[in-house]
């Protein structure tokens, strides 16, 4: 349950010095065991068989709902598709899908990009087989759509999250080759949430590398992401690098997505928070929230 970073550097400790589970040099299955432990495989495989053996969804709710609303307004195809991946979060059930592909292939837009993302939740914890699940929607797969792809993205950082190393590879590959926008925001949400908590000053630097780009769609997902990974870890340069860009952009989303970052930036650090506050009503970003006569 601890954050990130400090799970990274206890296994960094443990791997440097061999500790087994008497305190000295260790096996290497001991090693194994322990590493299993703090990289969260051996308890996802726990929750996963549990969620799986003891999943009650109510299936009637979900077609009611499903025959109830006009799947021709994508805010309602959204919602059910959000309905459901809550109710089979970490079950790895993908009955209802299965069930009614005619209805999710009607999703267009970034209704599309959510039913996608969906899987993540369904499949969160499902570290062996996570890319697998999405890889026919991930960039040069056989699903060739923008909002699949930056969906499927965003899916696989659900699926690792917390737990950057199974999916770090394919989300900076996205992040960083993929010219597309949409793709990218997907790429930006997955790695934030899979970096949780790491501190990590590398993934941090590419993904303020995007928000420079002044793209409205991935340098929105850029703030948000950037805030995630360094959740309730500031430092003064990032805080003043993140407050500083938004009262030079001229776009209100990406403003949105700064200030959430650097609200996550700041978890817990209630103290710290009047100063950060403070800078941003002395920045320029103040006019972007007051109503024009």
């Amino acid at each position: 349950m601890a954050p990130q970073s400090f799970l990274e550097r206890l296994r960094a400790k443990i791997e440097e010095r061999g500790w087994g589970k008497t305190g000295t040099q260790g096996t290497e299955d001991e090693r194994t065991f322990i590493e299993d432990i703090l990289n969260g495989s051996r308890t996802a495989e726990l929750y996963i068989n549990f969620l799986k053996k003891n999943n009650r969804t109510d299936m009637s709710i979900l077609k009611l709902t499903k025959e109830s609303l006009e799947d021709r307004y994508s805010i309602y195809h959204s919602a059910i598709t959000f309905t459901n991946a809550y109710a089979h979060c970490g079950t790895t059930s993908d009955q209802f899908l299965r069930e009614n592909l005619d209805w999710l292939g009607r999703a267009s837009n970034w209704a599309k990009f959510s039913a996608t993302a969906a899987l993540g939740l369904i499949h969160r914890g499902s570290y062996i087989n996570g890319v697998r699940v999405v890889k026919p929607y991930l960039p040069g797969g056989s699903a060739p759509s923008k909002f699949s792809e930056g969906g499927a993205l965003f899916a696989l950082g659900l699926i690792y999250t917390g737990r950057k190393a199974g999916a770090e590879k394919e989300l900076r590959k996205g992040l960083s080759e993929v010219n597309d926008p949409i793709v990218q925001h997907g790429a930006a949400l997955g790695l934030g949430v899979s970096a949780l908590a790491t501190g990590d000053e590398e993934i941090y630097d590419e993904l303020k590398n995007m928000l420079f780009q002044d793209n409205a769609t991935s340098s929105e997902a850029a703030g948000y992401a950037m805030g995630l990974v360094m959740l309730g870890q500031p430092n003064e340069r990032l805080l003043d690098e993140m407050i500083s860009y938004a009262g030079e952009t001229h776009h209100e989303k990406i403003v949105r997505g700064i200030a959430i970052g650097v609200a996550l930036t700041m978890y817990g650090k209630r103290d710290g928070a009047a100063a950060v506050l403070e800078k941003f009503t002395k920045s320029n970003v103040s006019y972007m929230f007051v109503p024009s006569n």
